[in-house]
């Protein structure tokens, strides 16, 4: 929460995790949600990375542990916190995922009546469909794939119909825990680069498709 490059609504941001004192807190202890940040928002500035909204504000609304666990109840529970209080325009963006779970996709749906949600397809190598939330559809709700920084298809990535953009998401450099920086891949890291983007509005520009895409129908790949 402290990161000196991202602005962070600490008042706002909160923790549906159970247990002991640092699952408590709202403060990231793994570092995947840091990075993620990062790559949303971190600060333009003399140092570090830069986001693709630089600066702009961050709500951490926690629902992992520190080995990045969580119980679907608990991301139910921080998905209604963002349909409570978020507004229209903000964007909500969801790095995890898990086996299909109809509750999960339905509070996505409901949430994203005035929030935009942003959704990571996965890194099983699979059809999005059979992944929580990243198979939720709705006109706010965005899934993204993964490519490389040739815009060539990740290998991980998941794929198939849910998909609506794909973005960076190999050997990404962004904020860490512990005011740190590091660079890790994956469709976690994809979707942050189109949750910035669709901070600037909607619908998003996009720069032609996704080589090698394994559904056979080529992603478009979102931009500024």
């Amino acid at each position: 929460l402290d990161h000196l490059d991202l602005n962070v609504d600490v008042a706002r941001s909160i923790s549906f995790l159970t247990g002991s004192p640092s699952n408590l807190s709202p403060d990231d202890q793994n570092g995947h949600g840091t990075h993620v940040a990062g790559t949303i928002g971190a600060r333009d500035n003399t140092f570090g990375s830069v986001g693709v909204a630089p600066g702009n504000l961050v709500v951490a609304v926690r629902v992992l542990d520190r080995r990045g666990s969580g119980s679907t109840s608990g991301v139910i529970a921080g998905v209604d916190y963002v349909a409570a209080n978020g507004s229209s325009g903000d964007v909500a963006n969801m790095s995890l995922g898990g086996g299909v779970s109809s509750a999960l996709d339905n509070a996505v749906i409901a949430a994203s009546a005035d929030v935009i949600f942003v959704l990571a397809a996965g890194n099983e190598t699979d059809d999005a469909n059979n992944h929580s939330p990243a198979r939720a559809n709705g006109p706010n709700i965005y899934t993204i794939s993964a490519m490389n920084s040739s815009d060539n298809w990740a290998s991980f990535s998941n794929y198939g119909s849910p998909v609506d953009y794909c973005a960076p998401g190999v050997a990404i450099y962004s904020t860490w825990k512990g005011g740190g920086y590091n660079t890790i891949s994956g469709t976690s890291m994809a979707a942050p680069h189109a949750a910035g983007v669709l901070l600037f509005g909607t619908p998003p520009s996009t720069s032609g498709t996704v080589n090698n895409d394994p559904d056979g129908n080529a992603d478009s790949i979102i931009s500024l």
